[in-house]
C-alpha cells in the first residue's frame, strides 16, 4: 500500500505535469504542421515572428535571406520567379503565400506541396491571415490574442482622429532619382489605403496602382492632394537614402512651385515596416496620422 502510494505521488509530481506541458506545447504550436515552413513573402515572415517559428522556417525568399540566412533558412528565389527545385529539397509540410502569388500555389500543390493563402492588401486582411496561420500552426489562442491586440489598438487610432478634417493623400512608392523611374501611385488595391482610412486621410488614387511615369502633371494636379508621402525604397544604403531625399526636395519642389501643387506638404517614409505590410502597421498608421493632420493637430 505504501509503495502504490509512492507510485501515484510520484505520478502526480512529475509525470502528470510533463503530460500537461506536452499538451499545451501541443496545442501552441510544438507539434504541428507548420514544424518546416517555406514563406514566400516577408509580411508572412513577420507573422511567423510575432509566433516564434522562426526557428521552423527553413526557406525564405530573397528580401528575406540576409536576416534568416544565419539561422539556417534557405533562398528560395524571388517574390515571383521561386525556384521550384529549391522548394522541394527543402520538404516543406506547408508553403505560405500572399494571394499576388496564386499561381506559384498552385504550381506548388501540382507537385505535391501543401500551400495556403492569405491577403496583405489591407488591414483586415493582415487580421484575418493572423488567426488563419494560427489555425494551420494549431496556435489559435496566440492568434487572437494576436488579433484582438491589433484590433483594439487601431480602434483606438481611428477614435483619435475622428475629431480631425479628412486629409487627401497621395502616395508614391519607391522609384529611383532622379525622375522617379520606377515609381508608382499606390491605388486602392495597396494597404496605403486602409492605413489612411484608420487616420481620417484619403487616398486620392481611386483607381489600381499605376506608374507614375503614365501620369500627366495635368492628373495629378487634378488629384488636388494635401499631403504627398513618398515611400523610400526598402533596399536603400544611408548614402542611396541621402541622395533620394536631396533629389526629392529638389525635384518636387520644382513640381510644386510651377502648379497649384505648392501648397501640398511633402514626407518620405523610410524603412522596411514603411515598405512591406507587417504586424506594425499600427504603428506605421500613428506615424502617418502625425505627419498628415500634422497643422490641425
Amino acid at each position: 500500500m505504501r509503495k502504490t502510494y509512492q507510485i501515484l505521488l510520484l505520478f502526480s509530481l512529475f509525470v502528470a505535469p510533463l503530460q500537461a506541458a506536452i499538451g499545451e506545447h501541443r496545442k501552441e504550436g510544438q507539434f504541428n504542421p507548420c514544424r518546416r515552413i517555406v514563406s514566400m513573402a516577408p509580411s508572412i515572415t513577420g507573422i511567423l515572428k510575432a509566433f516564434h517559428l522562426v526557428d521552423n522556417i527553413v526557406g525564405v525568399s530573397r528580401y528575406d535571406r540576409e536576416e534568416l540566412s544565419k539561422r539556417g533558412a534557405k533562398d528560395i528565389g524571388g517574390y515571383l520567379d521561386p525556384n521550384y527545385e529549391a522548394i522541394l529539397s527543402l520538404n516543406p509540410s506547408v508553403v505560405l503565400l500572399v494571394k499576388e502569388q496564386r499561381n506559384t500555389a498552385q504550381k506548388l500543390r501540382s507537385l505535391g506541396l501543401k500551400t495556403a493563402l492569405v491577403e496583405h492588401r489591407e488591414i483586415k486582411g493582415i487580421l484575418i491571415s493572423v488567426k488563419k496561420i494560427g489555425e494551420i500552426c494549431g496556435m489559435h489562442q496566440r492568434a487572437e490574442r494576436i488579433a484582438k491586440r491589433l484590433s483594439t489598438e487601431l480602434k483606438r487610432l481611428r477614435a483619435r482622429y475622428t475629431r480631425f478634417g479628412t486629409k487627401r493623400v497621395l502616395v508614391v512608392i519607391g522609384g529611383k532619382t532622379p525622375n522617379f523611374s520606377g515609381a508608382y501611385l499606390a491605388g486602392v488595391d495597396t494597404y496605403y489605403t486602409s492605413l489612411l482610412k484608420a487616420v481620417n486621410g484619403e487616398n486620392v488614387v481611386s483607381t489600381k496602382t499605376i506608374p507614375l511615369s503614365g501620369v500627366s502633371l495635368e492628373t495629378l494636379i487634378s488629384l488636388k492632394p494635401d499631403v504627398v508621402l513618398f515611400i523610400a525604397p526598402e533596399d536603400m544604403g544611408y548614402r542611396a537614402l541621402a541622395r533620394y531625399k536631396s533629389n526629392l526636395l529638389t525635384e518636387w519642389t520644382a513640381i510644386k512651385t510651377a502648379s497649384p501643387l505648392r501648397d501640398a506638404r511633402i514626407y518620405l517614409l523610410t524603412g522596411k515596416e514603411a515598405y512591406i505590410p507587417s504586424l506594425d502597421f499600427v504603428f506605421l498608421a500613428k506615424k502617418i496620422g502625425r505627419l498628415i493632420h500634422r497643422k490641425t493637430r
